[in-house]
């Protein structure tokens, strides 16, 4: 059942993902990121980073992904 669960929850993340570009597609984008851990401080494993349109509030893009530099700060500063 919980495979089931995560396959709709892809589904529908995929549908708005696509109904959210189609809908800004030709717009200048005033775009904003954020970046989020599983723990504070240097010792993060894992991110989240996330673009969004001010204009709209849509999320543009969001990316689950493991985080590439021992020290966290370079993530954010790097745009990873």
């Amino acid at each position: 059942m919980v495979k089931n669960v995560l396959q709709i929850i892809r589904e529908v993340y995929s549908r708005k993902m696509i109904e959210a570009q189609q809908f800004l597609t030709g717009y200048s984008l005033n775009l904003h990121r954020a970046g989020r851990f599983d723990s504070p401080g240097h010792t993060a494993l894992h991110g989240c980073y996330t673009l969004m349109d001010a204009e709209t509030s849509l999320i543009v893009a969001c990316q689950v992904m493991k985080v590439k530099f021992y020290n966290t700060h370079w993530f954010v500063i790097l745009g990873f």
